[in-house]
């Protein structure tokens, strides 16, 4: 792992630093390094002397003392900052073992493949990551520095004496640029923590399995591993240094309430420490050989160990195909979740899943070339189906303007209807979707403005006439389309049917909380839909949750000219209180919504969680049991747990089984070391061998393959690394359940009114039988031993409420994990009370203010790819109440940009452009258009013979 240190001054770096302290007991020898010490008058790998050290920590030049940067010699100045690189414990025992037992020659090579892998992710820090702040043109700049000095340390024991291999490297705040030195900046170093740490691990396990050792995956989301030949129980016996730290968790989580679990640990380890007194190495490892012996890990064991690791075949064959394939894999699981990714990001990914080969970072990036990689910009990436996908996805809202020959108020044929008890929003809603000739339309509406209503009275104007369809990502929004009586399914489990049988009368897609769909589903819909020539209307709001999946769609197409209706007014907030601070949040002004909490004294600051926890449970007991909405899964299940051990509720228990999801990362879906024996697997997609709804137990697995024992008693195969994304997995547990319970459904229940985040009250338990009464009123019953997917529901997270609306809301706010999108969804679920209760007020208040938006190969313009064309925002226009010659306009615009790369697309575009063309307009519309770039003579050339053609291509629109 690696652990960065906070800058350092010169005085707390030289009591820790010098041959006096920690570093340099019982001759542990340190060396300089970095491509900046020959200008210094130091070579590389020379061994450090505490002169030389002092005077680099000052900021002095050791070859004639002069000062390196300004500030040289300041009591405040920053020293530096340690980067600490640790091995694996396992490799720390076995290094201890072998030098213990005299075994020098394996011990030294364990020492040099942590050396070489510190010295290998030194250098790439160096090379890519070290920047430096310089005045160019009077403005300050951060620019990429050309070398640093580094002062290098290895140990081998932890602060509690066990055995603990790791490096600290100081970097001096000197560091070259063009020739002189200038102070180092930071950022890079934090910023790409998690990727540097990876470089290392994979480094040193490729050294490792050189050696013969093989490599074990620990944690496939972390990246971390250990040595499969060495057991667990020693590793335990050697790791009370983390036991110390990990005792203390607790207590230091009520003392630091607004501190990241992170944050906790690096202040554990610093505070804890114990000062390091000279002891005697031989006399700890002696005690260290006696303690592996009484285990069995004696000089036998080791003999038989290194017989063993000499005659195994070292590192995998074919290691370009083996890097291009987990490069590949790294694609899809990145995007499945990013449209855009930095050179980072995908490395980071591709290194843990090929971790257990033992793969380099040098090895993958060879592969680039190979790959469907694509650069955008200077350091964002994407592949060349996602520049597709999203690419289409605006082709085909353009082409699909006036495409359908009939509005469908036309298909209806004179019915008589009124848009009674309704908005304004809501009536202009209806009225375009009632008119439009275009296949796609967009309603983008705030929340509680009463969409799902409107759709409640279009089912009613529509009838049978046209075939209605609504679509959803989640469970509970397909149930509260079904309410208004429009048959729906979620989006997954649709675009997986296979659908052979054609209706006869028009259809229409009503695709609800489109702001939760990834843009490959929006693209698959979109391809259906000209199949089977139906209308789509996506419906969402761009201010709530965005989608888990890669991509930005529904945002894209408003950005880029699809026809949409605003709706703005709120009609699920009743209070005044509730409708000013909605009100404010929804005119951008977070702060004003915030001050309107605080003066009616809604808004609370507790720091400690065990505290604010308690806080919330009290306002439930007594105060009309609101809704409480939390940041985590872990305060989620915690206010839950306390609210039902304090209420007073006098009905029997009932203990049921009941599966909970695992919440794997999608990125990590596709591994074996993510499942455990006797996980819970759901089959929700196309699995050969497998039926869709299936569910079975996980007996085993190996090299990504999980073979699981169905319901049917049936062993089957289920291979990860292609169908990891199309299931789910869950782990049982027993809980208590009561009469008067209340609980959410987690999964959904075909034909039935249970969906994946549908809220009720149990009503009736016997003989396994529970009949709950549903939010919207309704009783339903269920067998808890054929369906079992039940959890509390007196506290649910805020991304699981999207959609509810309740009288009275209380918010527990996590302020490190708020963003404008959370709070927008949280404060919009009450209807007349609200109240937020947070860790930290300013975090908080900071937090909220930006949007969590996902990001788009659309954002970029330019130089993308050659075959792409160029998108420009300012095509957008104002699509609420356009005129029609705006809209003829504005769609051959868009045209335009979009749907041409040679002259006969722009003859066709300008179809639409140009009643009756004149010379000036056509070449007036080419200097708006992509053929502005065109060869001057081809294009002067044209424009004379649409001249004098004029009439041939007027067309009406």
């Amino acid at each position: 792992m690696l652990s960065i240190s906070n800058p350092q001054k010169a005085t707390q770096a030289e009591t820790y630093y010098t041959k006096e302290n920690y570093y340099q007991k019982n001759s542990e020898i340190g060396y300089f390094r970095g491509e900046a010490l020959n200008i210094l008058g130091i070579k590389d790998n020379q061994a450090i002397t505490q002169d030389t050290y002092l005077l680099l920590l000052h900021g002095f030049n050791p070859k004639d003392n002069s000062p390196l940067t300004k500030g040289a010699g300041s009591v405040d100045r920053r020293a530096g900052i340690d980067l600490t690189f640790s091995a694996p414990k396992s490799v720390s025992t076995l290094l201890e073992i072998a030098q213990a037992n005299n075994f020098n020659t394996i011990a030294t090579k364990i020492r040099e493949a942590h050396d070489n892998a510190v010295k290998q992710a030194m250098d790439k820090i160096e090379k890519d990551y070290l920047y430096t702040r310089v005045s160019v043109d009077g403005k300050i700049q951060t620019v990429k520095a050309d070398g640093m000095v580094y002062a290098s340390f290895q140990h081998d024991t932890s602060r509690a004496l066990d055995p603990q291999l790791h490096t600290h490297n100081f970097i001096f705040t000197p560091v070259l640029k063009n020739g002189k030195f200038n102070a180092q900046t930071n950022e890079a170093f934090f910023n790409n923590k998690l990727y540097l740490g990876q470089f290392y691990r994979n480094e040193l396990a490729y050294n490792l399995n050189k050696l013969g050792f093989g490599i074990e995956i620990t944690s496939i989301e972390k990246g971390l591993f250990e040595l499969k030949e060495i057991p667990k129980d020693i590793i335990n016996e050697f790791s009370k240094r983390s036991q110390e730290i990990q005792a203390l968790e607790e207590s230091y989580k009520k003392r630091y309430p607004k501190e990241s679990l992170a944050e906790i640990k690096a202040r554990i380890t610093q505070e804890s420490k114990k000062a390091k007194t000279k002891v005697n190495r031989d006399e700890v490892r002696a005690t260290n050989k006696k303690r592996a012996d009484e285990l069995g890990y004696n000089k036998k064991w080791l003999s038989k160990l290194i017989y063993t690791i000499g005659n195994r075949p070292t590192l995998i064959q074919n290691r370009e195909k083996q890097a291009l394939n987990y490069l590949n894999k790294s694609l899809i699981a990145i995007t499945n979740q990013e449209s855009t990714f930095s050179k980072e990001d995908i490395l980071k990914y591709a290194m843990k899943f090929s971790l257990k080969y033992s793969l380099r970072e040098s090895d993958i990036v060879k592969e680039f070339k190979n790959s469907n990689i694509l650069k955008l910009d200077k350091n964002t990436y994407t592949t060349k189906e996602m520049i597709d996908i999203e690419k289409e996805i605006i082709q085909k809202v353009h082409s699909g303007f006036s495409s359908m020959p009939n509005s469908i108020n036309e298909i209806i044929d004179k019915k008589e209807y009124k848009l009674e008890q309704l908005t304004i929003d809501q009536k202009n809603m209806l009225k375009m979707i009632l008119n439009s000739k275009d296949r796609y339309n967009a309603i983008q509406g705030d929340a509680g403005t009463g969409k799902t209503y409107a759709l409640g009275k279009l089912k009613e104007i529509l009838k049978d006439d046209i075939e209605l369809i609504g679509l959803s990502y989640t469970g509970k929004a397909t149930a509260g389309l079904e309410e208004v009586g429009i048959k729906s399914h979620t989006l997954h489990s649709y675009l997986q049917q296979n659908r052979q049988q054609k209706s006869n009368k028009p259809k229409l897609y009503i695709v609800d909380e489109t702001s939760l769909v990834g843009s490959k589903q929006i693209h698959q819909l979109m391809k259906i839909s000209e199949q089977e020539n139906a209308r789509v209307v996506f419906i969402g709001d761009t201010k709530q949750f965005n989608s888990i999946q890669a991509g930005n769609a529904f945002s894209d197409m408003q950005k880029f000219g699809i026809k949409t209706v605003k709706l703005k007014e709120t009609q699920r907030q009743k209070s005044n209180i509730t409708k000013a601070i909605v009100k404010a949040y929804n005119q951008g002004s977070t702060d004003k919504a915030l001050e309107l909490l605080k003066e009616n004294k809604l808004f609370k600051e507790i720091e400690g969680y065990e505290e604010r926890i308690d806080y919330a449970v009290e306002r439930y007991i007594n105060n009309n049991q609101p809704l409480i909405l939390t940041s985590t899964n872990q305060e989620r299940k915690e206010i839950n747990t306390q609210i039902r051990n304090k209420l007073d509720n006098p009905n029997q228990e009932h203990h049921f089984n009941i599966k909970e999801s695992k919440q794997i990362k999608a990125s990590n879906a596709y591994f074996s070391e993510s499942y455990e024996i006797d996980d819970i697997i759901a089959i929700n997609g196309a699995i050969p061998n497998f039926k869709r709804g299936e569910q079975g137990r996980v007996i085993s697995s190996d090299k990504n393959i999980l073979r699981i024992e169905t319901n049917s008693k049936q062993i089957k195969e289920l291979d990860l690394t292609k169908y990891g994304a199309d299931i789910n997995a869950y782990t049982q547990t027993e809980k208590p359940f009561k009469i008067d319970e209340k609980i959410i459904f987690s999964k959904n229940i075909r034909n039935s009114p249970i969906k994946n985040g549908v809220m009720g009250t149990i009503t009736d338990i016997k003989d396994g039988n529970i009949t709950t009464k549903l939010q919207n009123g309704k009783s339903y019953s269920f067998n808890i031993n054929e369906y079992n997917y039940i959890d509390y529901a007196y506290a649910i997270t805020d991304i699981k409420s999207q959609g509810v609306s309740a009288n009275s809301v209380l918010v527990v706010a996590n302020s490190r994990m708020s963003s404008k999108n959370s709070f927008y969804v949280q404060v919009t679920r009450a209807k007349e009370s609200i109240e937020v209760v947070t860790d930290n007020q300013e975090l908080l208040q900071e937090r909220i203010k930006k949007a969590n938006n996902k990001n788009s190969t659309l954002n970029y313009q330019g130089e993308q790819h050659d075959k792409q064309p160029r998108y420009n925002e300012q095509t957008r226009g104002d699509r609420e109440q356009p005129t029609k010659t705006d809209k003829s306009n504005h769609r051959a615009e868009q045209r335009d940009k979009y749907d041409f790369g040679n002259i006969r697309g722009y003859l066709q575009s300008l179809k639409r452009k140009i009643g009756r063309p004149n010379l000036k307009e056509i070449r007036r519309a080419f200097k708006m258009s992509k053929m502005q770039r065109a060869d001057k003579t081809k294009r002067d050339a044209v424009i004379d013979k649409l001249g004098s053609k004029k009439q041939e291509i007027a067309i009406e629109r």
